[in-house]
């Protein structure tokens, strides 16, 4: 014997085919009250009688329902054309073909500018002031320059302990131009820390300070920034591998060729290259260092200052050492023992820099000023100056 008794898991569906669940869809996509989806006119001379398949809205009491629409709108002559039909009809038929009526556009419009602003909501926290910022230069300016003077290894201690403040303030939402800001200085701060390591002895973490540097100034295109990690990184490795300290030297070259840090790369380059035995690249380089000082130029580094400025006074020490180093590598002039004497090429004031920077408190100087002493009493011994 069949069981008549109805379905429970079928949802129960009216006259007009339509289910509870779906007519209160359709009022919430048509933003109406549930008492507004009505059967139409039910009773009188024009009563229409549903047809399975069709949906009838009544509009508002006292007003005339909306014609019956079916779900295939080709099977009713003249209901294809949405202009045929009333705005509320045309929005309901959403679901089988782009709404074209007021409402439907006034409602999109609506949520797009509302998905808008939400997100421009978001855009507009910032997680780091104009003081924080502000205070972040200050740090890396006084750092640069004490670094000139004082010891490297408590100004290492600092270095860190600022840019470990640098690091929580991008983990948090900042404007681009902020994440810039931090990126050069956080460039600038890895660049300082190299040089301290090496100059404490550590080339290895230098390198590895330096690669960190580099990340920071290509994700901003940052040229100056690149010149002078390039240059920083030729230095780095001058004594274990001069061929490849020259062609990094180059490399910097190719990002930055006027002011004074393209001396400084210019000089390096040269350094480099007399270590080699080229003594035209590197007389080359002391020349081609002169003419970029000569060009005007101004960056980012240059108004920080410290390390980031090349002096004139270091351009001359750097180039009476390249020649130093270029006689000593292919001597011209020998003294009465056969010993090379460099002195002919060192000017006078290549020696009054040297003593300057002798009379520095700074320890990791001291290769340099050992240097300077030699040049020094080469200057006394044969009398030229």
């Amino acid at each position: 014997m069949v069981d008549r008794r109805p379905d429970d898991r079928q949802p129960e569906r009216h006259v007009d085919g339509l289910s509870e669940r779906h007519k209160l869809y359709c009022c919430q996509v048509l933003g109406i009250p549930p008492a507004q989806f009505g059967p139409g006119r039910t009773s009188g001379p024009h009563a229409a009688t549903p047809t399975p398949g069709t949906i009838t809205l009544a509009i508002a009491p006292g007003l005339p329902a909306a014609p019956l629409l079916t779900q295939a709108a080709y099977l009713v002559p003249g209901q294809a054309d949405p202009a045929l039909l009333p705005p509320v009809a045309v929005a309901y038929r959403g679901i089988q073909q782009p709404a074209t009526g007021d409402s439907a556009i006034r409602q999109e419009v609506l949520m797009a500018a509302h998905e808008g602003s939400q997100h421009a909501e978001q855009a507009e926290q910032r997680g780091i002031g104009d003081t924080t910022l502000d205070q972040f230069r200050a740090d890396v300016t006084r750092l640069s320059r004490e670094y000139m003077t004082e010891e490297p290894f408590p100004l290492f201690l600092e270095m860190r302990r600022v840019r470990g403040r640098m690091h929580d303030a991008l983990d948090r939402r900042m404007w681009p131009r902020d994440a810039t800001d931090l990126y050069l200085l956080l460039g600038c701060l890895n660049d300082l820390m190299a040089i301290a390591a090496y100059d404490l002895g550590y080339p290895q973490a230098a390198e590895e300070l330096l690669r960190t540097a580099w990340v920071y100034a290509v994700a901003i295109g940052h040229h100056p920034l690149m010149a002078r990690l390039r240059c920083d990184a030729a230095n780095n490795v001058y004594w274990s591998e001069p061929r490849h300290s020259a062609e990094l030297a180059l490399a910097g070259l190719g990002y930055l060729h006027a002011g004074p840090n393209a001396a400084y790369i210019h000089l390096k380059h040269g350094r480099a290259a007399a270590r080699l035995g080229d003594a035209d690249t590197a007389r080359r380089a002391i020349a081609d260092a002169g003419d970029a000082r000569e060009r005007e130029h101004q960056d980012d580094l240059l108004a920080i200052g410290g390390e980031f400025n090349f002096s004139r006074a270091s351009q001359h020490y750097l180039a009476g050492s390249i020649e130093w180093q270029q006689n000593v590598t292919d001597p011209v002039h020998k003294g009465q023992d056969g010993d090379p004497v460099a002195v002919w090429v060192v000017p006078s004031c290549l020696v009054a820099k040297g003593l300057h920077r002798a009379q520095q408190p700074r320890a990791h100087q001291r290769g340099q000023c050992r240097v300077t002493e030699v040049l020094v009493r080469l200057t006394r011994s044969t009398g030229r100056a």
